[in-house]
């Protein structure tokens, strides 16, 4: 108070106070009345800030907060987008302008298309601005917390799903451009043509491929407690369980072969045979199994054994003839015994108990997929066993079966489509409901189709879906893409327009000045804040995307 000015600057009494930008001491010597650093920099000197504007900040070089002027030009040293004219600080220095798709960023902020996220899924991979903003949040190997790695991703990007790829198909961690044809390399169902991926063959070392039209058996195997799918229609010599995983439907010794046995050749099973019965050729202990002339069998009780044994017809014993009374196969001379009477054997679609009922003499099952269903001989021997709700065994069920008929597998339908429990004649279209993605023509995303916990379930528009967190559940939910103005949303991706504005699918995002609730609501993408300092002020999009954090 020495000096008649009120000002003593650098130890002399100056008579005004200095402009910005002009070298200070303290706030009360410049007009602006803020004396701060030029700068984010050690070494800046301290000018009196332009309009005033200036943030107190944590520093690399000082162990106190520092005060540094905002509204730095550009090529000034900065710690934040608000410090800059520009409203853009990157790489620590102020620039002009936001950064375009594919070019390297360090926050959102930084973007054109609002989304800073690593190139590829790779540890190594630069951050960039993700094209069209779309970017998802990863589970990676290399760090303990997920990472956002960029959506879009072209053919060659490493990446860690088939969403993440612009192409939709993710394999063996690198973006491809089309499906994988029948028998060759896979590693899940949405990879293949078939729209199945499983072990090429019974062996655990098999490799997986796509499965000739997709046809797949869910099999008990020796080296893992967890059943495995195992690819059908294998060609002759591979390992196989059962005739049925075969291309001819004969498996013997472990090994498709391509024709079944001559009367009286050695067999292990029936289906070997050309006469459909495989039994001891006489009625000895040591006897060998062979197939029997006229395929006609029988059981009968044995010294040698506790068991009752099969012998062919030929062995010598007498039987029942068609129309008596009988208590098991074993009593007959056809060795059929159907609901108490000697019979000839049943013909495709007819009801049976067991499968030597059956003329085809190879599957005699449930005729739909219902706990009560009859059994039938199935149509040209074909069934499938399934796992079902109501037993802890599986179930055998009948394939080939027609339109309607209630399904629990796309093998039991002629059409190869079970869609919500029913064999169907075609998939579901884009915007009809469903209960999972195989049930879709686009076979990729069934899936919520707006941002609300009872919303139903629908095919997604080309396929489009994005995982995302939900307040209802600890689990993570599948939402539709593409969806209309006036939707429900959680994400921008959820929306046609690519713009989700306080919880709705938009056609554009909010004027400066208009209420919001976050910055992504707004058109400048910056700041959505108090329209004026008191406590109930609403939040509105700040004009130029201009905002300030106060005590």
């Amino acid at each position: 108070m020495a000096c008649d000015s009120n000002i003593c600057m650098f130890g002399k009494c100056v008579a005004e106070r200095v402009p910005d930008l002009q070298p200070c001491e303290y706030d009360s010597h410049c007009l602006s009345r803020k004396c701060a650093k030029s700068e984010h920099d050690e070494a800046a000197s301290l000018v009196c800030c332009d309009g005033g504007v200036a943030y107190f900040e944590d520093v690399s070089w000082s162990y106190s907060d520092q005060w540094v002027c905002g509204n730095l030009k550009i090529g000034d040293k900065c710690s934040g987008d608000l410090a800059c004219e520009s409203n853009i600080c990157l790489n620590s220095e102020c620039v002009a302008e936001r950064v375009p798709d594919l070019q390297p960023c360090e926050y959102d902020s930084h973007c054109l298309s609002g989304k800073c996220a690593k190139e590829e899924h790779l540890e190594l991979a630069p951050l960039v601005c993700c094209d069209g903003g779309i970017a998802y949040f990863e589970d990676v190997s290399w760090s303990y917390s997920d990472q956002w790695v960029c959506g879009n991703l072209k053919i060659g990007d490493k990446c860690s799903g088939d969403l993440a790829c612009e192409s939709n198909i993710c394999l063996n961690g690198e973006c491809v451009a089309e499906r994988v044809p029948d028998l060759l390399s896979c590693e899940y169902d949405s990879h293949c043509l078939s729209g199945k991926c499983a072990l090429q063959e019974l062996d655990e070392f098999a490799q997986r491929v796509c499965c000739v039209g997709g046809a797949v058996t869910l099999v008990d195997v020796p080296w893992s407690y967890s059943k495995q799918w195992v690819c059908g229609a294998l060609g002759i010599g591979d390992k196989c369980w059962g005739g049925l995983a075969c291309e001819s439907n004969i498996c013997m010794d472990g090994v498709c072969v391509s024709e079944r046995m001559a009367n009286l050749s050695p067999c292990q099973f029936d289906s070997h045979c050309l006469s459909g019965s495989c039994a001891k050729n006489e009625m000895t202990q040591n006897a060998p199994l062979v197939c029997c002339p006229g395929g006609d069998v029988t059981m009968r009780d044995v010294s040698w054994s506790y068991r009752d044994e099969r012998f062919c017809i030929d062995a010598g014993v007498n039987e029942l003839s068609a129309g008596q009374l009988c208590s098991g196969n074993n009593d007959c001379a056809s060795h059929v015994c159907t609901f108490g009477v000697c019979s000839m054997r049943v013909a495709d679609l007819q009801p049976c108990e067991q499968v030597n009922d059956c003329t085809n003499r190879v599957a005699c099952a449930k005729n739909s997929f219902a706990d009560n269903a009859p059994s039938i001989c199935c149509e040209d021997g074909e069934a499938h066993k399934l796992d079902v709700s109501w037993s802890y065994t599986d179930y055998w069920f009948c394939g080939n079966r027609p339109v309607g008929t209630a399904c629990g597998d796309d093998r039991m339908c002629a059409s190869g489509m079970c869609i919500a429990g029913s064999c169907a004649s075609t998939r579901l279209a884009d915007g009809e409901s469903c209960q999972e993605s195989s049930d879709c023509t686009n076979r990729v995303a069934c899936a919520k189709n707006s941002f609300t916990e009872n919303a139903p379930n629908i095919c997604c528009d080309d396929g489009e879906a994005y995982k995302l967190d939900v307040s209802w559940s600890y689990t993570d939910y599948w939402f539709c893409g593409n969806r209309p103005v006036g939707t429900v949303c959680g994400d921008d991706r959820m929306c046609a327009s690519g713009i989700c504005v306080a919880g709705s699918c938009a056609s554009a995002r909010l004027a400066d000045g208009e209420s919001c609730q976050e910055s992504s609501d707004c058109t400048n993408r910056v700041a959505c804040a108090k329209s004026s300092f008191a406590d109930n002020a609403p939040n509105i999009c700040c004009k130029d995307g201009e905002a300030y954090k106060l005590d």
